[in-house]
């Protein structure tokens, strides 16, 4: 089927059923649960057309009246509650008492525009989105009447921030979005989509299962950079946003029904969402909005147009390593490790200072059990000699180190004294002072203790 064939087939079909995007033909009751607005170019006109309150109409009002200056805000209504976020600010304001008044906040500007709120389990969450050169994606929780608290995450796809993004009960999905980090010269748009677990604060990947049909209607087999993405909606059931191919100019509404993450495609007709930028009021599965070009509001009924849509496939969760992958990979881990532990420790081996071996005479002086322990003394016995003497006698004089050579002396002297004490109760070696200088030391080496000593006894001899 040609595209032109297939655009006539399209609008015949949207006309015949009557479901496609109109026109405003009424004030729509105040039920509203979300309103994003561009407060300078709000006008009470405006809030007449969307059926608001007249303390709703204040309450717009009073948003030039928040610290932080912007234009964009988002009002969220909970449980009769109301509550604003002021674009580019880590602050949640609530509506009390005719004022909006500071719910939970952090005083930080600039670094968080864009964010995303959603309620879990009555508690207020946002994903914030770009600011300072980068995107982020990080998640924040918004106590009441306390400081934002930051919810660490695991895996957070890095400078990511998705333009599709809708909550269920199980996690928060992020679909086609840019990765920017100007630090890095990184801009890029990713036509991928993450899913943050509630469990775990895990994020994981998605995967798109397509059918046939978004190549009928786009002309294209799967999501790639010559397809643009529209203005994009979340609705108490569905996320749904304009697909273009530039290259062509095919266009479809794309929808994912949030339960069971079905896909679905409608033939569009191009630009139905451009400029909308004024106001988008979200009720239950409806959406409103008003743009730049069109005087009238424009509407669309989600739940009812997807009952005529194209079936598309199923958002998948990609699955995560198998017990066998995560073991073999622990394993290469290990072996890794081994093999870096390994190389730093040849490299020790050859980088890192060896230490001074122990001369063989020290050897045989540290040995008490060897009989000739003291016969290296006997040309000195009954000599008073130098500390310098002493060091070469002991085999120790080629040491650099003083501190280390001082060590090594003290052993070898109080091993050879220990040998005299056990063989005839004295020691052989005598600290002397020097007559003339008594800061110097000498050694009196003893005559008869060397005599007896490196005389072996006749239990020695037989063993």
């Amino acid at each position: 089927m040609t595209f032109s064939l297939l655009k006539k087939v399209g609008w015949i079909w949207l006309f015949m059923m009557g479901i496609a995007v109109t026109e405003v033909k009424s004030a729509p009751s105040s039920q509203w649960n979300k309103l994003e607005i561009l407060s300078k170019s709000f006008t009470k006109q405006d809030s007449l057309s969307l059926g608001l309150t007249g303390e709703e109409w204040k309450m717009i009002s009073a948003l030039d009246l928040l610290p932080y200056s912007t234009t964009l805000h988002k009002i969220y209504k909970n449980q009769g509650s109301y509550y604003v976020m002021n674009d580019c600010e880590l602050a949640i304001y609530t509506w009390k008492e005719g004022q909006w008044k500071l719910f939970s906040g952090k005083d930080v500007t600039g670094a968080n525009c864009g964010t995303t709120l959603f309620f879990k389990e009555k508690e207020l969450y946002g994903q914030a989105g770009f600011g300072y050169w980068q995107n982020h994606g990080d998640l924040f929780r918004f106590p009441a009447s306390g400081e934002v608290e930051f919810i660490k995450t695991f895996n957070q796809p890095e400078d990511f921030l998705g333009n599709m993004n809708f909550t269920t009960a199980e996690g928060y999905y992020s679909f086609f979005g840019q990765q920017i980090n100007l630090r890095k010269g990184l801009k890029d748009f990713l036509w991928k989509g993450f899913f943050l677990d509630f469990r775990d604060w895990t994020w994981r990947e998605v995967e798109f299962d397509l059918n046939e049909n978004f190549e009928k209607v786009l002309g294209r087999k799967s999501f790639d950079n010559s397809l643009n993405l529209n203005a994009t909606f979340e609705t108490d059931d569905y996320a749904f946003s304009e697909l273009l191919n530039i290259e062509t100019t095919q266009a479809g509404l794309f929808i994912v029904k949030k339960e069971t993450l079905e896909m679905f495609i409608i033939p569009f007709t191009p630009h139905q969402f451009e400029g909308v930028k004024k106001w988008i009021r979200h009720e239950g599965n409806r959406v409103q909005f008003s743009t730049f070009f069109k005087t009238i509001p424009s509407e669309v009924q989600i739940d009812q147009l997807v009952q005529s849509a194209l079936p598309l496939g199923k958002v998948i969760l990609k699955k995560g390593p198998t017990w066998s992958a995560l073991l073999d990979s622990y394993w290469k881990a290990l072996v890794g490790v081994i093999s870096i532990l390994v190389v730093l420790f040849g490299l020790g081996k050859v980088i890192l200072p060896k230490p001074h071996p122990i001369p063989p005479a020290s050897l045989a002086i540290l040995n008490k059990e060897e009989n000739n322990l003291v016969s290296i003394l006997r040309p000195y016995s009954g000599q008073v000699i130098s500390q310098e003497e002493m060091d070469k006698i002991l085999g120790i004089d080629s040491i650099i180190n003083q501190d280390l050579r001082k060590v090594r002396r003290s052993r070898a002297i109080k091993a050879i004294n220990d040998h005299g004490l056990e063989r005839h109760g004295k020691p052989m070696i005598q600290r002397v002072r020097d007559e003339q200088d008594m800061r110097i030391i000498r050694y009196l080496i003893e005559d008869e203790a060397l005599a007896k000593s490196v005389k072996p006894s006749e239990s020695e001899q037989l063993t």
